[in-house]
């Protein structure tokens, strides 16, 4: 089986998507599925890519109108126009507002080969209301075609498929979650490396946000729920890891008007042992987002043991379930006052941690999110043979 991963992005700095087709693409390659990933980079993309194991990235540039088109390539079209027929058995695109993925519909298309959309909250509610009117023109004379021509759609979270669902859209579509890899959380201890760099959060309550620094995951509220807490709990310090993607300012400004500025951290974008780090030192993470589903960010800190606080719009119901976190409504009372609670009963944001740790090794591992898909890959591309007689 030979699969094609179609990406807007591979950089570091694009968190969540990139490293979750990494996770995918290298634990198929485990399996035995022959995967190639094809991506674009320059200007906000990113010029470098994260390392794949077993599998090749190409990573293409990206022309002037990928300030209009996001990661709009003519190369990356040119490479999809050469690949022969057969040389892929399935092609897999992983972003709906990108270039790539249309590009790589047309070409599966053309091929006759099953074309998977992942949409990575895309259809989120409060993304469509982002930039709206652009959005509505782009789906009515773009990505409707896309959609509904697609073989399948992948979801990670169930609220996928029912917003699918909402929105009129009938193609096949299937839920595979994402997942960690155990052997990322293994090791020696790796915080002291980053109490050296970051002496400030030594011996404190460590409050973490992971993630890009962008309206939608919420930072700034998580700034102003901290100018209520930090009087209460004068031992906490926020640690504020990821790209800035446009909110670190109004972030700082806030923390600064509050007087706080120095008991906040801001550590730019973690990864590897620098990220395992960070979680070492947190007492809980804290996601406010307007927009996600199932974030990685939640995940990588349950697999490290750390509890987790996610709003509603995170779609990740299972973390209050196996009692491993809180999920609250999206505002800055209902968030405060679950920070309030674990940083108050250390006890239980060390069950909350453990019962997290357990579910995410159990259920949520990148080698058993492979398995799934190479059966979903399978039945797709028999059912394409069978309607051709191939």
């Amino acid at each position: 089986m030979r699969v094609l991963h179609v990406a807007t992005s591979m950089s570091p700095h694009w968190c969540g998507p990139a490293i979750a087709v990494r996770g995918l693409a290298a634990a198929l390659a485990k399996r035995g599925v022959h995967c190639e990933i094809l991506t674009a980079r320059g200007g906000k993309l990113g010029n470098e890519h994260i390392p794949t194991p077993g599998v090749s990235v190409h990573c293409l540039d990206a022309g002037p109108f990928a300030r209009v088109w996001p990661a709009y390539s003519a190369r990356v079209r040119e490479f999809l126009n050469a690949a022969g027929r057969g040389a892929f058995d399935l092609v897999h695109a992983h972003d709906i507002w990108s270039y790539p993925t249309f590009a790589a519909s047309r070409a599966a298309r053309r091929r006759n080969v099953p074309f998977v959309l992942t949409l990575h909250g895309g259809l989120n509610p409060w993304m469509l209301s982002h930039k709206a009117l652009k959005k509505r023109l782009y789906r009515r004379f773009v990505l409707d075609g896309i959609l509904k021509s697609a073989a399948a759609i992948h979801a990670v979270a169930r609220a996928e498929i029912d917003r699918l669902a909402d929105l009129g859209y009938e193609t096949p579509a299937f839920v595979v979650h994402n997942g960690i890899d155990p052997g990322e959380f293994r090791g020696p201890p790796a915080a002291p490396r980053l109490l050296a760099r970051y002496p400030r959060l030594a011996g404190e309550q460590v409050i973490l946000f992971l993630g890009r620094l962008h309206i939608s995951k919420g930072v700034t509220m998580l700034a102003r729920c901290f100018g209520a807490i930090a009087p209460r709990f004068p031992r906490s310090v926020l640690l504020i890891a990821g790209p800035d993607d446009g909110a670190r300012a109004a972030t700082e400004q806030i923390l600064e008007k509050q007087g706080l500025r120095n008991r906040a951290v801001f550590a730019g974008l973690l990864t590897g042992d620098c990220k395992r780090a960070a979680l070492e030192c947190a007492d809980l993470l804290v996601l406010p987002s307007l927009s996600e589903v199932r974030s990685l960010a939640a995940l990588e800190a349950l697999a490290a043991g750390v509890p987790a606080i996610v709003t509603e719009q995170c779609n990740f119901p299972e973390l209050r379930e196996w009692g491993a976190g809180l999920v609250v409504p999206p505002r800055e009372d209902a968030i405060g006052e679950a920070i309030i609670e674990i940083l108050e009963n250390p006890d239980l944001g060390a069950r909350m941690g453990r019962r997290g740790k357990d579910m995410a090794l159990k259920h949520y591992t990148w080698a058993a999110a492979a398995e799934s898909m190479e059966a979903r890959y399978g039945a797709l591309i028999g059912r394409r043979q069978l309607a051709h007689g191939s």
